[in-house]
């Protein structure tokens, strides 16, 4: 009995140890946007800096990889900064969130969850935009519980729409859960039809309200979501089936907690309401400021934890225009339902220097 005790506690000592250890990378290039000189130093997993490396330099930026690093190196590499790096990111859980956010920087979640009441209502111009297109194209849907369907969705829906978007930064639900899930009877395929022809679809978890788990739309030439709105085809079909199924709402999955990200700005239109989010996330510190720095706060605006709540962070230009019109523009599309509140900052005259407007 002692010796399977102590193995556990050899095991659980190892992962925590293992927590603290980084790869760390800096990158060093033109920010995307105001296209000033930038260098980030970044602590986490491979996906990730591929991701920060896509937001913040276009992709294009020289990459220095440092290795993998225990904390307490990385906490001289940050307080020394001899790499001269303007800003750093640390990816990990709330104790990393203990061990390298202090007062002054933020802390943002990596993934944030929503859901929508249904069935979906098309209160907005692009919903009855999509609606048309689902109309004029006449698309359909069906419910597929088969292994050898689900087989062919992941290998030839899923997979290759995940990395067609997201590429070096993509991370994938692996073939093995997702077959698990749909044997133990906790999830079913639904697909959109043109014709007779599968064009995109999406596995549903089956639970108290079903979460829109793993989706993607069919690439061989034909534009499906250009031409019939194929991802919007998935949200209006899987409201309608659920709804039927007796079910108040859905959990349309994770988003990326920076709030320009593509899909959360798609999710905007249904009116869904975040809540909740993951326990991994971002600290971001600024450890030199510049205008590089200042133009990735300007052009990165991210939803940010502040006492467990979480609130909107916006950075505006110093020469912005800012109203009480300009306030309701931004807080139409930067502050979700289910957030605590939105913080909104203007640039001064010296780098670094952001004032609180509201």
């Amino acid at each position: 009995m002692v010796r399977p005790v102590a193995a556990r506690v050899k095991a659980l000592l190892n992962e925590f140890i293992g927590v603290l250890r980084s790869g760390v990378w800096i990158l060093e290039g033109e920010e995307s946007a105001g296209k000033e000189p930038l260098k980030m130093f970044f602590a986490g997993s491979e996906a990730q800096k591929s991701h920060l490396s896509e937001l913040a330099f276009g992709g294009t930026c020289r990459e220095q990889n440092i290795g993998k690093l225990y904390f307490l190196k990385i906490l001289y590499l940050l307080f020394t900064n001899r790499s001269r790096c303007n800003i750093a990111i640390i990816e990990g859980s709330r104790l990393h969130r203990y061990l390298y956010k202090h007062s002054g920087d933020f802390f943002m979640p990596i993934w944030i969850k929503s859901e929508v009441s249904i069935p979906l209502e098309a209160v907005s111009k692009s919903c009855k935009s999509d609606l048309a297109r689902i109309r004029r194209c006449n698309l359909s849907y069906e419910i597929a519980k088969e292994a050898a369907r689900v087989d062919d969705f992941y290998h030839s829906i899923y997979r290759p729409a995940v990395n067609r978007s997201h590429g070096e930064s993509a991370i994938e639900i692996d073939y093995e859960t997702m077959m698990r899930m749909l044997n133990q009877g906790k999830c079913v395929l639904l697909l959109i039809m043109k014709e007779g022809i599968t064009i995109s679809g999406v596995l549903i978890i089956l639970s108290a309200t079903p979460r829109l788990w793993a989706a993607g739309v069919v690439d061989d030439g034909h534009s499906y979501q250009k031409e019939c709105g194929a991802y919007g085809a998935i949200y209006h079909f899987a409201s309608e089936y659920l709804s039927e199924q007796g079910y108040p709402a859905m959990h349309l999955g994770m988003s990326r907690s920076f709030l320009n990200d593509g899909i959360l700005q798609f999710k905007n239109k249904w009116n869904h309401r975040v809540m909740g989010y993951d326990s991994s996330g971002f600290v971001l510190k600024i450890l030199r400021a510049s205008e590089g720095a200042d133009d990735f706060l300007i052009n990165n605006p991210f939803a940010c934890l502040e006492d467990e709540k979480l609130y909107s962070m916006v950075f505006l230009q110093r020469d912005a225009e800012y109203s009480d019109k300009s306030y309701q523009r931004l807080r139409k599309r930067y502050f979700l339902a289910g957030f605590s509140g939105l913080s909104v900052f203007r640039q001064g005259t010296q780098a670094g220097d952001f004032s609180k407007v509201v």
